[in-house]
């Protein structure tokens, strides 16, 4: 792995394990990641999620960061764990963090990251990756 952010808050962004750079949130929908590995690998085990821009939640929406996990690439990823749920008026500034999740024991190895917003969020952007 190759650093390609900075050091600071504590993690190290390494980019190999970027699962969204400058990703636009949903616009009143949900969006899922590609599959990444966390826990029980030789990787990170802690998914960081920082707003790349500023992030605003209306009065009355929200937006949910889920993480959904299977042991399996092809599985259903039913195994589902909400990390973190901005109810709004909340305005989260650029570069803060907006959730992190340490993987425990029994979440498998191959996970997904669910985003869903009940407005639209798709003018908001944030990073997410492993540490």
């Amino acid at each position: 792995m190759t650093l390609t952010g900075t050091i600071g808050e504590s993690y190290a962004k390494f980019d190999p394990d970027a699962i969204y750079e400058a990703a636009a949130l949903p616009n009143a929908t949900d969006g899922t990641s590609g599959e990444f590995k966390i826990g029980r690998t030789q990787g990170g085990n802690q998914l960081n999620i920082l707003a790349d821009s500023t992030v605003n939640v209306a009065t009355s929406e929200t937006l949910v960061f889920e993480v959904l996990s299977d042991s399996t690439e092809d599985g259903s990823f039913a195994d589902t764990r909400v990390i973190k749920t901005l109810t709004g008026p909340v305005t989260v500034e650029a570069g803060d963090v907006i959730a992190k999740f340490i993987a425990p024991d029994d979440v498998e190895s191959i996970n997904k990251l669910k985003i869903t917003a009940s407005a639209d969020q798709s003018g908001d952007t944030i990073d997410a990756f492993i540490s």
